[in-house]
């Protein structure tokens, strides 16, 4: 079994050899059949229909008669949904003839399908630790993706910066609303229904009666003379925000805040640094004990960086 990490909705070319019980080579000549099965551990959903799937050089795999596989991996084939992080398991399963009994292999391997905005790169963290393995890379970019996800619960914010459809249900008498990716950049539109239907243009606010550059930094679409209708998913909002435009590649995290960028690197190694000490208070030191006072597994100066984005009252 194996494990990759792969970005959400990206292509990419996964490749190995296969062989039969002695270790040896199956040219595709030999093979009476090859499979593909690609499931979401999160539901056991099929992935982009790959259900016992044919693939003896066929759906984006080839075999070559030195035994050599080539999956070219489908944006489909990576893409998630909400939640940011599924892992797909594919499941390669292949026959072959031996001496007239029909042999059966697999091999699995694991995609690790992420979208989320990192607020840094393994190669920012590794530039800050002079001892950190090529081999724990996978575990870094966990780390990056955990502090991720744990700032934006921390400071209820949504960090990348893209068009959001969001509803909300507002109390009586409210007349701000707070969006959960800001700065907001423009809204499209904002309508609000008793039923909650907002298909028809009879629930649309006019642009003049609200107000969202006021606001903007601190994601507030404000009405100017009137009160939002009360009640369960009765308003609705259209808008583009967010604090991070979303990259791909080595430069993902170029764009990000340079405080909150120094911060996840800090974290991150400190992290990094602990993963053998996870539960330890106490460590031996010239044959005496020395107690570890552990007050919150977030660095002081990070805690700092992270309050200052959270949002104030309103």
């Amino acid at each position: 079994m194996s494990l990759a990490r792969y970005d959400s909705g990206t292509g990419a070319i996964y490749s190995g050899t296969v062989i039969d019980a002695d270790g040896d080579a199956i040219p595709s000549g030999d093979l009476v059949s090859l499979t593909l099965t690609l499931r979401s551990a999160k539901d056991n959903s099929v992935i982009n229909s790959r259900n016992v799937q044919n693939v003896l050089n066929a759906n984006n795999v080839s075999i070559d008669s030195n035994g050599t596989l080539v999956w070219e991996i489908q944006p489909e084939d990576t893409t998630v949904g909400s939640g940011g992080v599924d892992d797909h398991i594919a499941q390669f399963i292949w026959t072959w003839s031996d001496g007239g009994v029909t042999r059966t292999a697999k091999v699995v391997h694991t995609l690790r399908c992420v979208k989320y905005v990192p607020l840094c790169t393994y190669d920012d963290v590794e530039m800050n630790l002079a001892d950190i393995s090529a081999d724990d890379r996978i575990l870094v970019e966990a780390l990056i993706e955990s502090f991720s996800v744990r700032f934006e619960k921390m400071t209820n914010r949504k960090l990348e910066k893209t068009t959001v459809t969001e509803i909300f249900s507002p109390i009586k008498g409210q007349q701000d609303l707070r969006v959960s990716n800001y700065p907001i950049t423009s809204v499209t539109s904002v309508k609000q229904d008793a039923d909650g239907d907002f298909t028809g243009t009879l629930s649309e606010i006019d642009t003049t009666a609200y107000d969202a550059v006021a606001g903007k930094d601190e994601g507030i679409v404000s009405l100017r003379y009137m009160v939002y209708h009360g009640g369960a998913g009765t308003v609705q909002i259209v808008y583009n925000g967010g604090l991070i435009e979303p990259m791909t590649g080595v430069n993902a995290a170029t764009n990000v805040p340079w405080d909150l960028k120094m911060a996840a690197i800090r974290q991150v190694a400190y992290m990094y640094q602990r993963r053998d000490s996870l539960g330890v208070t106490s460590e031996s030191v010239s044959g005496g004990s020395v107690s570890i006072q552990i007050e919150s597994d977030l660095l002081c100066d990070v805690k700092s960086v992270i309050d200052s984005y959270k949002p104030v009252s309103y």
